[in-house]
């Protein structure tokens, strides 16, 4: 037999993948511009664009650069940061691998303190047969505890739409004890004043009444004002969260004494908007 050697022969065909990796042609910091106030800081991010009108989170490392270091300084993160100057400056991303570039403008503003008057104010009492009652053409604001009870309390209104865009960072409101029964009228205890805020701004001060109140929400803050206190005697509250959630539109406050203490009779009085340089009812709001 005949030996037959047959032969295999296997051919290899190598083929050869070749991927097109598309470049980007920009990058573009968001947002294009920034304003912060002292001692801010805010996180910038990067886009790349790609030919085919593609837009992604940037992929690659990035090089930040602040022009002006003394104003604000960028870590790594994009993370700007300003100091105690107000004034303009430029940041640069860059990235590591393209090589490209883009700048944003950073606007670094002071902090602006305004004083505001209340638009609409009044109080309420449930005292007797005053629930119905209307006090909003009185020229006081009042607060009576009795046997640690609050009969009257008041309501004031504030229009933070003239502070525009710019982030209230601090927000006080301010009363001045102008005419003190308890100056006259001594009792045991102290008498705790608490403001809330108030989510309803619709009540109007000439028809404002116990019956009709709009109810109070959290507690913002307590001063506490002692019955033989001398007039004239300014307190504060600070009130920054409810007018930061308020920015921009009414801002709506009630006062009355939380105390539980004795006795103590001692309303809160102020002078009308009639004379508003002699008004003492004021919203200090610190803003950018």
């Amino acid at each position: 037999m005949d030996s037959l050697q047959a032969t295999l022969s296997a051919t290899v065909v190598a083929t050869n993948i070749r991927l097109k990796v598309v470049e980007p042609v920009a990058l573009r910091i968001r947002p294009d511009s920034l304003t912060l106030i002292l001692n801010d800081s805010a996180v910038l991010s990067v886009n790349s664009f790609y030919p085919n009108n593609g837009v992604r989170a940037c992929p690659e490392a990035l090089i930040w650069t602040s022009l002006s270091p003394a104003l604000v300084q960028v870590d790594n993160a994009g993370r700007v940061n300003s100091f105690g100057a107000a004034g303009e400056a430029v940041v640069f991303c860059t990235g590591a691998s393209s090589g490209l570039t883009d700048s944003i403008r950073v606007t670094v503003l002071p902090h602006q303190e305004n004083f505001l008057l209340p638009t609409e104010d009044a109080f309420v009492t449930w005292d007797y047969s005053y629930a119905d009652s209307n006090f909003g053409s009185a020229g006081y604001l009042s607060i009576i505890g009795y046997y640690g009870d609050s009969t009257n309390r008041f309501y004031l209104k504030f229009d933070l739409s003239g502070l525009g865009e710019a982030p209230i960072v601090s927000a006080r409101l301010r009363l001045t004890l102008t005419d003190a029964y308890g100056a006259n009228h001594t009792y045991p205890g102290t008498m705790p004043i608490t403001v809330y805020g108030v989510d309803d701004v619709r009540w109007s001060e000439n028809t404002l009444t116990w019956n009709n109140r709009p109810l109070p929400g959290a507690a913002l803050n307590t001063a506490v004002i002692d019955p033989t206190i001398v007039e004239d005697t300014t307190f504060e509250w600070d009130v920054t969260t409810w007018a930061q959630a308020c920015s921009g539109q009414d801002m709506s406050l009630f006062l009355m004494n939380v105390g539980s203490g004795g006795r103590v009779i001692s309303p809160v009085r102020k002078r009308r908007r009639t004379n508003p340089a002699g008004h003492q009812a004021g919203f200090g709001a610190k803003s950018d």
